[in-house]
């Protein structure tokens, strides 16, 4: 019997016959091609629709949107469309892969690198950090499913 719900747009398993907790990190990997599953064109398009939407898909990517990156949605989502915009045209792609994102809840996320440079006011100079964001389209490709954002982790 089937226990778990997908809810991005990509839904192909590959060698896998199921997800659940128990899967080893390895196996998370969507290795069917070494491209991202979802098209970086279609997305850029889509941030320019005002209707397309960003949703926190865990717990922990709204704690490092808002305790790391200072991005508090609704009210900083050009700052977040920036920073896909930049994941896409100037980061490096990483990996594809299967994502729990609660409960028997999962999510095809392809996972990008890059670098950003903002003015920090408490430092009161231009900063550079580099940020790992992790997210999918859902189900009808009218979000964003934000799985992870964050400066790497040590």
């Amino acid at each position: 019997m089937v226990t778990y719900r997908i809810i991005s747009r990509y839904k192909e398993l590959g060698d896998l016959e199921n997800l659940h907790d128990g899967l080893e990190k390895s196996q998370l990997f969507i290795t069917s091609n070494k491209c991202p599953l979802y098209d970086p064109k279609e997305i850029l398009e889509k941030l320019k629709d005002d209707s397309f939407r960003f949703i926190t898909a865990t717990q922990q990517s709204r704690k490092d949107l808002t305790y790391r990156l200072q991005i508090t949605l609704p009210s900083d989502v050009s700052k977040l469309r920036e920073l896909v915009r930049i994941a896409l045209t100037k980061g490096k792609y990483l990996n594809s892969q299967w994502c729990k994102t609660s409960d028997a809840v999962w999510a095809a996320c392809d996972s990008y690198k890059f670098e950003h440079t903002e003015y920090i006011q408490n430092a009161h100079k231009y900063m550079t950090s580099e940020i790992y964001l992790k997210f999918a389209l859902n189900n009808k490709g009218q979000a964003l499913l934000i799985v992870s954002a964050h400066p790497p982790k040590n």
